[in-house]
């Protein structure tokens, strides 16, 4: 049941499409601000670990004390690396659609007039993937404490 008539702006709807741009608009919107979101948790994570080993090889004790610290260290690693794979991959699609445009709305290829600020968002997105990298050989990291405990 798809009927043709007015829609807002004078645009024409197609039944259930109508609205779709607004909601196309808002998940760009959301992608962007759940990787900006993580990083700035991982970043803050990262962040208090460096400073806590630092602190425990200044004062010469175990970085590692026990195994449920390990396993506490493991855990805290691989939720921030999903989280980090997720956001990259959201936005990752948020830029391809950036750059090709959407079909069936009204949104077009924001990467044409904007072209420093796609690749900027690029350039994010890379740099959100290095960090899940690097989340991930920490995660490495602290198997090999848990196993030499």
């Amino acid at each position: 049941m798809s009927t043709v008539g007015p829609s807002h702006g004078g645009h024409q709807s197609c039944g259930p499409l109508d609205g779709a741009a607004l909601d196309v608009t808002n998940d760009l919107r959301q992608a962007t601000r759940f990787l900006v979101g993580i990083s700035a948790a991982a970043a803050a994570y990262s962040l208090a670990q460096l400073l806590l080993i630092a602190h425990k090889a200044l004062k010469k004790i175990p970085v590692v004390p026990t195994r449920r610290y390990a396993w506490m260290l493991l855990a805290g690693d691989q939720v921030f690396a999903y989280a980090m794979m997720s956001a990259g991959s959201a936005a990752a699609a948020v830029a391809n659609l950036n750059r090709t445009g959407i079909q069936h709305t009204a949104l077009p290829n924001f990467c044409k007039p904007l072209p420093r600020f796609c690749d900027l968002s690029a350039a994010s997105i890379a740099c959100a993937f290095v960090s899940c990298s690097f989340l991930a050989t920490s995660t490495i990291i602290d198997v090999i404490w848990l196993s030499n405990l």
